[in-house]
């Protein structure tokens, strides 16, 4: 009995861990946010999928500097470049020749007015991204 009660125990969690990118927009969702270990910034994944019926997410980053303002910069770990950044649910999208691997090669005059969002990466049906949920991460110095 206690052993039928533990799998379905485990049956549960399992579904609700699945369940939790399915309702968080189903094709696209951020994760939580996450300290970077030894730099002072915050990122969370955008997970996404290129095409509707893709079983598999792919994911970028969005990346919080609390040194630049309350901006979230988008970071694409395969091509390795940053390709944009959110403010609020507008977004800026870098041209191809301001994209640049490091946020410190990238002025604040290189980002576009804000407008609004892109299609997924990599999407052909043009389904825009979601912007990132509203919060931002409660800084180490935000101590009460």
């Amino acid at each position: 009995m206690l052993k039928s009660v533990a799998m379905l125990v485990c049956g549960v969690l399992c579904l609700a861990s699945i369940g939790f990118a399915q309702n968080s927009g189903d094709r696209q969702y951020y994760s939580a946010w996450t300290k970077h270990s030894t730099k002072n910034y915050y990122y969370r994944n955008y997970n996404f999928k290129k095409a509707a019926g893709d079983e598999k997410y792919t994911y970028h980053y969005a990346i919080y500097f609390p040194s630049r303002g309350r901006k979230l910069f988008m970071y694409n770990p395969q091509s390795r470049k940053y390709w944009g950044a959110w403010d609020g649910e507008k977004y800026s999208l870098l041209p191809a020749e301001k994209q640049k691997s490091s946020i410190d090669e990238i002025a604040a005059e290189d980002f576009p007015s804000f407008a609004s969002a892109p299609p997924i990466p990599g999407s052909t049906d043009k389904v825009a991204m979601i912007p990132p949920p509203k919060e931002f991460p409660k800084l180490d110095d935000d101590r009460p």
